[in-house]
């Protein structure tokens, strides 16, 4: 996982090909750091992943409250075609986080 700047005060968080439970423990310290910097605005970068898994949707869900607490505009962005997005929305996370293609 990768963390980026993109300006003053506006990150992205790219993941990794496989977003699951062995992603917790990176995806944890890199919302840490990028909450204690605190952020107008956090991508969650979807353009390597193939495959999420359940604690996933969980970590989504602890980034969504994280950003809310800092008041921090949250998105999901550069979903393609395949096993990740048809999760997403299989489970509604249309509903509950902005998705940019």
């Amino acid at each position: 996982m990768n963390i980026n700047e993109i300006s003053t005060n506006k990150y992205t968080l790219l993941l990794e090909e496989t977003f699951d439970f062995e992603s917790h423990k990176d995806f944890r310290s890199n919302l840490k750091d990028i909450m204690e910097k605190k952020p107008l605005y956090l991508g969650i970068d979807f353009s390597h992943v193939e495959y999420i898994d359940s604690s996933a949707l969980g970590m989504l869900m602890l980034a969504k409250h994280e950003a809310e607490q800092k008041k921090c505009a949250l998105e999901l962005i550069n979903l393609r075609d395949g096993h990740a997005k048809s999760v997403l929305s299989l489970v509604k996370f249309d509903q509950l986080f902005t998705i940019k293609d």
